[in-house]
């Protein structure tokens, strides 16, 4: 009985391979552009590619769906920023607000038309007040990543007002001396505070200009069977099929021996009134120095989350108090406004419910209490946006 050459067999498993891989991605890209991307297993989708200044920026004109958390339509504009096309390519009279963030700004969670910035812009022209607020979060960007971006991507529009929103927490996280993924600062051998980025020699930095690393991008961004099997390529094979493990989110739990948390407030109150520790004190007066230049063309406030200290927690709520007084003074020598945004929240809350409940703002379905900003969220972080921009308005007489 003869046998057929060895080279058919190969053959016949490559021509199995490509029928499979295409018959994949067909039934893949079919999900992913009908209503099945509701109820059917999706890849999550690549949005972004490395950049040289921030890490890692949003690919232009992208639209995918959204699974971790909710699923959403997301759509990146015509200058990568999540956000809906500009209305004015250039500037006219329309007063120009730049909010910048992290994953909560950036919000993939939720549509377009249902992020905080968005509702914020309907609800100001709604009331006569031609605004229009450009959306640059991005996540993952600590505070020097988004100056930065603002350095590069927002003064060229020229916005009246830019707003950041960072977390208290990354002054004394490490994050601003954290250069394996983005821009950081470092100490240089004279003492002084400079800007470092080791991330550029990353191999997706070193190689997303050359001609394979704009195919394996390419590849990354529109093939649905390459970019599951990428990313999913240490994980199960639940995982690599796109399933999800079953496991039901759980809630915020309070950590009982520090329901106060005292170590939280302890740490500010020694960082912004006490200057320590006095490394990060010192790279903080370096980002604060950077971000007057910013400043010195395009007004700029800087919401920060910081917990608030609950009514039974008396010296907490003095070491705030006096935290918030310092980061007040602070960032108003540098020429920039401060918003105490958890307290903001807060006070919204209070005026819509009798038992304001932060946690009811994150999270979806099961996992109410944790994660990012849900519906209702956007809501009340919409309603403080408008808010403060009305505020800024009625000061310069607008």
């Amino acid at each position: 009985m003869k046998t057929a050459p060895t080279f058919y067999y190969v053959l016949h498993l490559l021509l199995g391979m490509i029928t499979g891989f295409l018959v994949c991605e067909a039934g893949l890209q079919v999900i992913a552009r009908t209503p099945l991307a509701k109820v059917l297993p999706l890849v999550e989708p690549q949005l972004g590619q490395p950049d040289p200044d921030t890490g890692y920026e949003f690919v232009p004109g992208i639209k995918a769906v959204w699974s971790r958390e909710n699923r959403a339509i997301v759509e990146i504009n015509e200058i990568g920023l999540r956000d809906s096309p500009l209305i004015h390519n250039g500037k006219n009279d329309s007063y120009r607000i730049v909010l910048s963030g992290d994953s909560i700004v950036e919000a993939l969670q939720v549509e377009n038309d249902r992020v905080f910035d968005y509702l914020a812009e309907v609800e100001m022209r709604r009331n006569g007040h031609d605004v229009e607020i450009l959306n640059f979060g991005i996540s993952g960007s600590g505070p020097l990543r988004q100056l930065v971006r603002l350095e590069k991507k927002a003064a060229p529009l020229s916005p009246d007002l830019t707003i950041m929103l960072i977390a208290a927490s990354d002054f004394i996280s490490g994050e601003l001396r954290d250069d394996s993924e983005g821009p950081a600062y470092a100490l240089n051998p004279e003492g002084q505070v400079v800007r470092s980025h080791a991330f550029r020699h990353r191999a997706s930095q070193r190689y997303a200009g050359t001609g394979a690393g704009k195919v394996f991008l390419a590849l990354l961004r529109h093939s649905h069977v390459f970019r599951m099997i990428y990313q999913k390529r240490r994980g199960t094979l639940l995982a690599l099929a796109g399933l999800p493990d079953f496991k039901r989110p759980q809630a915020a739990t309070t950590n009982t021996a520090d329901a106060c948390q005292t170590e939280t407030f302890k740490r500010q109150h020694e960082f912004w009134v006490g200057h320590h520790p006095a490394e990060d004190w010192q790279i903080l007066q370096r980002f604060l120095t950077e971000t007057a230049i910013y400043a010195a063309h395009h007004n700029i406030a800087i919401g920060l989350y910081l917990p608030l200290a609950t009514d039974s927690c008396l010296p907490e709520q003095k070491r705030r108090e006096e935290a918030v007084a310092a980061i007040t003074r602070t960032l108003a020598l540098h020429k920039i406004d401060f918003i105490d945004w958890n307290s903001a929240v807060y006070d919204q809350l209070s005026a819509t419910t009798a038992a304001p409940a932060t946690d009811s703002l994150h999270g979806f379905g099961s996992g109410i209490g944790t994660g990012h900003l849900n519906y209702r969220g956007h809501d009340i972080y919409a309603r403080i946006l408008a808010k403060e921009i009305k505020r800024r308005l009625e000061k310069d007489g607008l």
